[in-house]
């Protein structure tokens, strides 16, 4: 079974995790992966965009357009957010592993180091794979 983008259509993301915990066995694996529907800077920092604050780029003003219709339709767009703290206190789960995983959403680093480059390809694939999103939501509407 695909499921895109859970946290924008269920309502209870907690009571969800409370359901697959009872689902699996004794000692079984339950990995939960998510992203939040925000644009964050070099620091990670969120971008939180007013709507008078046009430099401001594009991305994160479309982003928190996408938060906010996302929670208006009862989702939960903070969901990423909150994995931790839900799992960790679930009684009965245990043995709880948390990490982040940062992706750059356009080429911004000007160094030529590797790590740079890297940075800079991964970032050029999301920037056009939201760009291809963008435009689908469009086309659609």
């Amino acid at each position: 079974m695909e499921v895109r983008l859970p946290q924008s259509q269920i309502r209870d993301y907690k009571s969800l995790i409370d359901e697959m915990a009872q689902t699996l066995r004794p000692r079984g694996l339950l990995e939960v992966t998510e992203f939040d529907f925000r644009v964050y800077d070099a620091d990670h920092q969120p971008i939180m965009p007013s709507r008078l604050d046009e430099e401001i780029p594009f991305i994160a003003r479309w982003m928190n357009l996408v938060n906010v219709a996302v929670e208006q339709r009862g989702g939960e767009p903070d969901a990423a957010n909150h994995l931790h703290e839900w799992t960790k206190s679930h009684p009965d789960l245990e043995d709880i592993v948390y990490r982040e995983f940062w992706f750059p959403t356009c080429p911004w680093k000007h160094g030529h180091d590797p790590q740079s480059a890297r940075d800079n390809r991964v970032g050029a694939m999301m920037r056009d794979d939201i760009m291809v999103c963008i435009n689908c939501v469009i086309a659609a509407a």
